[in-house]
Formats: C-alpha cells, structure tokens, sequence
C-alpha cells in the first residue's frame, strides 16, 4: 500500500510540473549562445584563411605573367597609378594586362612605403618601380592577414628579382 501511495504521488507531482523553469531556458540559451560563437569565430579564420590563399595565388600568376611577358630588355610596363609606385591592376604591358588583379578585401593601395613584415592592415597589390617600369624592374607588395603555407602573417612580395617565386617581406 505505501508503494502505491509513493507511486501516485509522483505520478500527481509529474502531471502538476508543465514546461521548463527559468533556469533550465537559460543553461539551455547560454550554451547555444557559446556554441554560436565558437563557430563564427572558427569561420572567420577559415575566411581571412581564405583571402590569403588567393593572395598568394595571385602574387604567383602576377609575377608568372610577368616572366612569360619579359622581353630581352624587360617589358615596358604602362602603370596609371603614378611614378614609383601603383594598383598592379592599372599596369598594363605588351601582351600583358594585370586588370583582374585586386586583393578580396582591400580597396586601398599599400601606398608609397612598402608595407612591413610586420604589417597587419591589408592593402591592395601595389607595384613598386624605380625609374621606368618593366618586367625586370618591379616588385609588387601585399599583406596576409593571417599566413598561408610557409608565408606567415604580414607583407609578402613577387619582384623581377625572385623570378615568380613568392616571399616574406617586401624589400
């Protein structure tokens, strides 16, 4: 008789208990909110990840365009951005147009001084020249965000010196 008496009054109890409490909604949100956020986070690197890849992808078809196009004297270069210094997507050459060139997130060029290694604001692919430009006289300078391969966070470069090859630094 006790047993049944226990047993109907949790059955009384379970019936009477309808929904959550509070406490439960918030454990339950707090734990959504914090997995929400481990995930954008992740996505955000994955993007900025993302970005770099195509920026050393691009310094690598620039300066491969730059060798296929290279004259025995070197290429005249045509950069509309101004002397010593220009978007690489405004250069154009004998055979060669860098148009397409244009980093994924910034509009800006990296402006007269060649950004650093330790640079962390992205700047658009800017070419470098002294005197007149040609495919063997130029360096064009970008900055990764966070690294991709071997190339770590900062300024990386292709130049006529380095013979397509991608490096660290812009000299």
């Amino acid at each position: 008789m006790k047993k049944t008496a226990q047993a109907g009054s949790i059955q009384a109890r379970t019936s009477e208990h309808q929904g959550f409490t509070l406490i439960e909604l918030l454990v339950v949100i707090a734990i959504i909110g914090l997995l929400a956020s481990i995930i954008l986070a992740s996505l955000n690197t994955a993007q900025q990840k993302g970005r770099d890849a195509r920026r050393v992808t691009d310094m690598q078809q620039i300066g491969q365009a730059m060798l296929i196009n290279d004259s025995s004297t070197g290429t005249a270069l045509t950069c509309t951005s101004g002397t010593g210094t220009g978007l690489i997507s405004g250069c154009t050459g004998t055979g060669l147009s860098l148009s397409g060139y244009n980093d994924p997130s910034a509009p800006a060029a990296c402006g007269t001084t060649k950004p650093t290694v330790a640079s962390t604001q992205t700047c658009n692919y800017t070419v470098y020249y002294t005197g007149t430009a040609t495919t063997r006289n130029y360096e064009v300078c970008a900055v990764l965000e966070t690294g991709s391969g071997t190339l770590t966070k900062g300024a990386i470069y292709v130049a006529s010196s380095t013979a397509g090859a991608v490096l660290q630094g812009c000299p």
